[in-house]
């Protein structure tokens, strides 16, 4: 599954309870996008003279393949993409040209993993159906309790939660984590997360609006 279906999945539910954050996690969305389409290989990370490019924290992003006939519900973030290549990643997150959602939920509607519901005016709004997004976050729960090795995916989200504080809000009904405060789930996803540029981008916008955060962060 895509990181960014899987963030998709296991937040949507909880979007109400997220509104404080909202735009945030619109923005880790976008950051999952693109770390899925360079995953793919559609696009490169950069600059590439660096002795650890991996590592880089806010990298530029390239376009290096235009049209990918796998690449499903990620073409069209590939497609607003091109006009904005080699820019950073902290900037590309928040164009809004560049939102996944109407794209992943409709194929994950055409998966029955959510159901749509389409207005005459603006844009689908997607609910959960069947079992896929309580899958997600029961994989996340599990990775926690230390049960079970976390995909690249699954630390990305992991970390976007993290950032936004909003572990427990996602997670905290989860078997084995009712009991567990924001300060232990922030431990332990630190401890899972590792080193990602878009979770990185998050963290560091999310550090910069204080104020707030220290009128909306979640518990």
């Amino acid at each position: 599954m895509l990181t960014v279906e899987k963030l998709f999945l296991a937040t949507l539910k909880h979007r109400d309870a997220l509104s404080p954050v909202s735009g945030l996690l619109d923005q880790a969305l976008v950051a999952a996008a693109i770390t899925d389409l360079h995953e793919t290989g559609a696009v490169k990370f950069g600059p590439w003279d660096r002795a650890e490019p991996g590592q880089q924290d806010d990298p530029k992003v390239s376009v290096v393949l235009a049209d990918h006939s796998d690449l499903g519900p990620l073409q069209p973030t590939l497609d607003a993409l091109d006009p904005y290549t080699d820019q950073q990643l902290s900037s590309l997150v928040g164009r809004s040209k560049l939102n996944p959602v109407p794209a992943v939920g409709r194929d994950l509607a055409d998966r029955d993993a959510v159901l749509e519901h389409t207005k005459k005016i603006g844009a689908s709004t997607f609910e959960e159906q069947g079992d896929a997004a309580d899958e997600v976050r029961s994989r996340l729960a599990t990775i926690l309790s230390g049960g079970g090795s976390a995909e690249a995916s699954d630390r990305f989200v992991l970390g976007v939660l993290e950032a936004l504080n909003a572990a427990a809000v996602v997670l905290g009904n989860e078997p084995g984590l009712e009991a567990w405060t924001t300060a232990e789930f922030s431990s332990r996803i630190n401890d899972t997360v590792g080193h990602l540029p878009g979770v990185y981008v998050i963290r560091k916008k999310a550090d910069s609006i204080p104020n707030l955060f220290s009128k909306s962060r979640l518990a």
